[in-house]
């Protein structure tokens, strides 16, 4: 299935201060902080939530730089971008600061001939998507300039102007079309290549894991949890949850609510629990438990078994020789494509082997079976 993908950055945060009269410039001593599998030394002496720039007295044609340096940990490429968000203004100082984001052979963001101002900065990076900078190969270093300039054109109306903004650089990362719906109000939570344990809150979160074999409890609210290479034990609580096995032999648990699971490709256990559920196998030869609620199962490649169990289910086997239980409920199960096996269980069912050499079984209830081999279907 194609899915239309945006980045997001995740990240640590700092702030910069521009004041437009007085004197003094703050620095201290030099703090890391990670993000994942990144390193983000923001320089001398600044600790996590910690002014990066504070600058009295900025006239207009100066310039205020700080250097950063970002390091990939991680066995793999990683992706960097930044966010800029405003705190607080005084006198729309922002329309009048240049920002310019470069290193010593590339210029990221602004710069001449294509100036961008603090304003713009704040709206081309506000959303999740964030600004894209560049990636970063494994066990490498890079150190990244952020600049500010007061434009020289700048008048006296811009005396004791102020502008205090946060600075956040980290992983810049796809989230699915499907997660696109769901506000998150707080920063990613992210695991690294290693063998992971996560934990989520109450609110909604956006979990990611990447490689290693990782194991997340997303915890209450609308979460949506992506799962990377490796075997991936994912389970949520309340709420409306999107989750993704990734590649590897992952266990997909839901739980309340009404879940979108998509176990992609491996052997994937998915195990939907209450709820009106949607739930896909993708690649590999997948078990699909739908168990109460009004279930949609689909077992995608490979030879997979799918039990829609209570509700009125519908169910596709897909590609392969498939296993199909409808359960309890007036259920609508397709075998498409391969020798599939079809069960009605209780109530009236509606079973359609589709291709290849398929085997109906209505059980009880009023059945309607299309297959070569049927067993107690009226119709």
């Amino acid at each position: 299935m194609k899915k239309r993908l945006i980045k997001i950055i995740a990240l640590l945060l700092f702030i910069a201060v521009l004041i437009g009269l007085n004197k003094g410039i703050k620095f201290s001593q030099s703090t890391v902080r990670a993000v994942g599998d990144l390193s983000v030394d923001w320089g001398p002496g600044i600790a996590e939530g910690d002014p990066i720039f504070v600058v009295n007295n900025f006239a207009p044609g100066e310039v205020e730089s700080r250097d950063v340096i970002i390091t990939n940990n991680a066995s793999t490429t990683r992706p960097v971008g930044i966010r800029g968000i405003k705190i607080s203004e005084l006198k729309n100082l922002s329309d009048k600061l240049l920002i310019t984001i470069f290193s010593p052979s590339d210029t990221y963001y602004g710069g001449s001939g294509d100036e961008k101002t603090l304003t713009q900065f704040f709206n081309q990076s506000s959303g999740p998507d964030g600004i894209s900078l560049f990636n970063l190969t494994s066990g490498n270093t890079k150190t990244i300039t952020v600049q500010v300039t007061f434009d020289p054109q700048a008048d006296n109306d811009y005396q004791e102007a102020e502008v205090v903004f946060d600075l956040r650089i980290g992983i810049a990362i796809a989230v699915p079309e499907d997660c696109q719906g769901i506000s998150f109000p707080n920063d990613p939570v992210f695991g690294t290549e290693g063998n992971d344990e996560i934990a989520g809150t109450n609110k909604n979160d956006l979990i990611y894991t990447f490689e290693g074999n990782d194991k997340v409890q997303s915890g209450n609210g609308d979460d949506c949890v992506i799962g990377g290479p490796g075997n991936d034990n994912i389970n949520n609580s309340n709420g409306n949850d999107i989750l993704f096995g990734g590649e590897g032999n992952d266990l997909l648990k839901g739980s309340n609510g009404n879940d979108k699971i998509f176990g992609n490709a491996g052997n994937d256990q998915i195990l939907a629990s209450n709820g009106n559920d949607i739930a896909y196998g993708d690649d590999g030869d997948d078990y699909i438990h739908g168990s109460n609620g009004h279930d949609q199962l689909s077992g995608g490649q490979g030879n997979d078994n799918l039990i829609g169990s209570n509700g009125d289910d519908l169910i596709n086997g897909n590609s392969g020789n498939d296993k199909l239980e409808g359960g309890n409920g007036k259920d609508r199960v397709f075998g498409m494509d391969g020798n599939d096996q079809l069960f009605g269980d209780n109530e009236d069912d509606y079973l359609d082997g589709g291709d290849g050499l398929d085997k109906a079984t209505g059980n009880g209830g009023r059945d309607t079976c299309l297959a070569e081999a049927k067993i107690t279907c009226e119709l």
